[in-house]
């Protein structure tokens, strides 16, 4: 079921977001990415791309876009990255 789509803008019926609420304890960042990501790289290898990069994270962001694509690219790929301070 990864790929039904539970809600969508403009069929007509109002939409009401999921909300969840998240807390960080620990300086660093986070990552929010879609499975077009995901399906590309793997856990380790995004870990591995992020230390390696030492890069503002708009830039390590798109390092790990163009990765995925790099490797083939096969669906939507949506990379976030948030940094939380201490």
């Amino acid at each position: 079921m990864r790929n039904v789509i539970t809600q969508a803008l403009g069929i007509g019926e109002p939409l009401v977001p999921s909300v969840k609420k998240r807390y960080f304890k620990r300086e660093g960042f986070n990552s929010f990415c879609t499975d077009g990501l995901t399906d590309m790289l793997t856990d380790e290898e995004i870990l591995s791309i992020s230390l390696a990069k030492g890069e503002e994270l708009s830039n390590l962001a798109k390092s790990l876009v163009e990765e995925a694509n790099n490797r083939g690219g096969k669906d939507n790929i949506t990379v976030m990255l948030i940094y939380i301070h201490p």
